[in-house]
């Protein structure tokens, strides 16, 4: 079983036909959820927006859009 990473912004079309292909092939689709800035909280005590803290986005987004981890 593989697991499909596919980057966030995406039409929802594409996300479905991803899925179902997924299901299809016995895979798993994750869908990434890292951010570029952090919205910042009024409640919260003051903060700078930060990065999200994960690392960036994989290189190989640049020019791909879906990730295939075996």
């Amino acid at each position: 079983m593989a697991k499909l990473i596919v980057r966030r912004g995406m039409r929802p079309e594409y996300y479905g036909f991803l899925s179902v292909t997924a299901v299809a092939n016995g895979d798993e689709l994750i869908v990434d959820r890292r951010r570029g800035r952090r919205a910042s909280s009024e409640e919260g005590p003051e903060e700078a927006e930060t990065a999200d803290r994960r690392s960036p986005a994989p290189r190989k987004w640049i020019d791909e859009d879906v990730l295939v981890v075996r």
